[in-house]
């Protein structure tokens, strides 16, 4: 059962970060200024800011599988969309983006909820760890295809391989299995976040996905323009931290537990990932931008597969949908001050300065969290 959802996991972690790679460089080839392309970064993140709890609660009342299948066709239509229109003006590429938006939130909301609700709770560790590992090897492969075919070809080529993987994925979403709706009562879902555990993880997210937003505005074009790494090697350091991602995460997954030790290791690694964050931005060649992203996402890693046992354990299974929808809002509307954030401050100043100042926040976050007896407790619940 859990082979599907990983395909599934790779594949849109392939095309997806691709494109939110390389998009960055492309508009830039095509004349966008660096505000509009924050404002196009922002797009998904903010479309999934407006549709991420409704439609997570729709993954509840309505059959997972089907939400899962509307989300690739609208992949494949942005596909298309953006390998027949050369040369997009900036509103026709707004538009499309639409449909990506879509795409993502509808997908990742989907398979993550439908995922959770079919996961064994007794190994929930173990199939987090291969479920996020299918995701973090799909990322490493498609970063280093496309940054070598980018080396070698265009970008249209590039785009005609990603509507390709549009249409399997489109055909493999047909075998999921099938999952029974539950009833909705919205006061159910409104108990579920009200309570202090959930919004001190909801706290974390949001700072998460600033640092996340932030990185995808800027780390292509810092790497590219300031640091003159090529195509190739950008996405050779991204195959590299990606394994390196699959690797911590799946051992992490395997040994944690939720106690005091994790939550001491958690907060160490939330530094870990805000030190090295500002360390991005004093990288001067191929070799240090790799090992320092290499630290960075060790605490990415670590931070994100504890937050991901947490929120399992907290929620009720029936209504994943709506929470893991509710958490994703939050992570998108973070996503979206982030790249609104490094859009604004790479034209004021450099690429550098938004890894500086996302890497502090972190920091800051770490030293809250530290002094917050109710994060303590919260890790006293497994």
């Amino acid at each position: 059962m859990n082979t599907i959802f990983s395909i599934l996991n790779f594949l849109y972690f392939f095309e997806s970060w691709a494109y939110f790679l390389f998009l960055p460089i492309y508009y830039s080839n095509i004349g966008y200024t660096n505000m509009q392309i924050g404002i196009l970064v922002s797009i998904i993140p903010f479309f999934s800011i407006v549709f991420s709890l409704p439609f997570g609660i729709v993954s509840d009342i309505l059959r997972p599988r089907i939400v899962i299948f509307i989300g690739m066709l609208s992949f494949l239509i942005f596909s298309l969309l953006i390998f027949f229109i050369r040369n997009p003006a900036f509103p026709v590429m707004l538009g499309s983006l639409i449909f990506f938006g879509l795409s993502y939130i509808l997908f990742t909301i989907g398979i993550n909820s439908f995922f959770l609700k079919k996961l064994d709770s007794s190994k929930k560790g173990k199939g987090l760890g291969m479920f996020y590992l299918a995701s973090y090897i799909g990322f490493a492969i498609g970063v280093v295809v496309s940054g070598y075919l980018l080396d070698r070809s265009t970008f249209q080529n590039l785009f005609l391989l990603l509507t390709v993987i549009s249409g399997l994925m489109l055909i493999l979403s047909l075998f999921l299995p099938r999952q029974n709706p539950i009833k909705f009562a919205l006061a159910d879902y409104i108990r579920d976040i009200k309570r202090y555990d959930v919004m001190l993880i909801i706290i974390i997210i949001f700072f998460y996905g600033f640092h996340t937003g932030t990185e995808q505005t800027s780390f292509s074009l810092f790497a590219k323009n300031a640091l003159g790494i090529s195509q190739t090697n950008i996405g050779i350091i991204f195959f590299i931290v990606g394994l390196w991602l699959g690797v911590v995460n799946l051992c992490c997954s395997r040994f944690f537990k939720i106690n005091n030790n994790c939550a001491k290791l958690s907060l160490i690694a939330l530094f870990f990932e805000g030190a090295f964050q500002i360390a991005t931005a004093f990288a001067d060649n191929f070799s240090s931008l790799l090992i320092i992203r290499i630290l960075h996402t060790f605490g990415d890693s670590v931070v994100y597969i504890s937050r991901a046992l947490i929120v399992a354990l907290i929620f009720q299974r029936a209504r994943t949908g709506g929470n893991f929808g509710f958490t994703f809002f939050v992570q998108s509307l973070g996503m979206v001050f982030g790249a609104f954030f490094a859009g604004f401050i790479q034209q004021k100043t450099n690429y550098g300065m938004p890894f500086v100042l996302s890497g502090i926040l972190l920091i800051l976050l770490s030293f809250y969290l530290l002094l917050n007896t109710r994060y303590w407790q919260l890790f006293k619940q497994g």
